[in-house]
């Protein structure tokens, strides 16, 4: 599942207009992932910025759904980390 993670940028101004779930992404990966349960698919996610990186109710709900469906996720892949990491 591939998410625009961009769009949690506290450097978005268009995030004063919709902080919470810009472009119904949450609710699209929220889906996705309740639809990958019911079949019974594991799934890894990449996006560009990581959970701690995105403005705070984002981040916090994206939090939810990866610890919801935790063993659905096999992995998460973000590339504007500037490090390694494990979570």
């Amino acid at each position: 599942i591939s998410l625009n993670t961009q769009a949690c940028d506290s450097e978005n101004w268009y995030l004063l207009k919709d902080s919470t779930d810009p472009g119904n992404m949450l609710d699209f990966l929220r889906k996705e992932l309740k639809s990958s349960e019911d079949k019974g698919e594991k799934v890894y996610i990449i996006s560009h910025y990581p959970n701690n990186s995105c403005l705070d109710k984002f981040g916090k709900i994206q939090d939810a759904l990866h610890d919801r469906f935790s063993e659905t996720i096999r992995g998460i892949f973000v590339g504007h980390s500037h490090g390694d990491g494990i979570s």
